[in-house]
């Protein structure tokens, strides 16, 4: 929402200090809207795709390992158990009752080595909509003082104000 506020209140300055014309920053305004807020989406979908599909692969790798290097695999959890305070032996008796079940391991591994929970990954499309929503929102701030009649840019330029003082105090 800052990054929206902040770069379409810059591109309707600028448009106001070379035009007279109020529709011509309105346009401008909605223009930025509009571009700002698809490129924001666009590049938050493809960074959380990005680290998702990381993630999954990493998963994946993990998957291997309990499957090909199953005592190892057992030897890890029981090291990452005694790294928490757990006593040798009952880590070790808890490290093989874990790994009895093959996706209850994984789960545990990818949790401690990982540091994610892999039924709960970012969805793209989430974060996508959400980014283009809150940046929309927040470049929609410098044009309503237009839309309402504004003529000259102080009206813009006080709601810009007060959604940076809005938006930082509820961040």
């Amino acid at each position: 929402a800052m990054d929206g506020l902040v770069s379409n209140f810059a591109l309707m300055s600028g448009v106001a200090g070379g035009s007279d014309d109020s529709g011509t920053v309105v346009l401008a305004g909605l223009a930025g809207l509009a571009a700002g807020a698809f490129s924001m989406a666009a590049g938050e979908y493809t960074s959380v795709a990005t680290e998702t599909e990381l993630t999954l692969a990493e998963i994946e790798v993990e998957r291997r390992e309990l499957l090909t290097r199953p005592k190892a695999e057992q030897r890890e959890l029981a090291e990452m158990l005694m790294s928490d305070g757990v006593e040798p032996e009952l880590a070790a008796k808890v490290a093989a009752q874990l790994s009895r079940d093959p996706d209850r391991a994984l789960d545990i591994h990818v949790r401690a080595e990982l540091g994610v929970d892999p039924n709960d990954l970012p969805s793209p499309r989430v974060a996508a909509v959400a980014s283009f929503v809150s940046f929309s929102a927040g470049a929609l701030l410098p044009v309503l003082p237009y839309l309402f009649g504004a003529t000259s840019l102080w009206p813009a330029a006080v709601v810009a104000v007060l959604g940076l003082f809005l938006t930082g105090g509820l961040t």
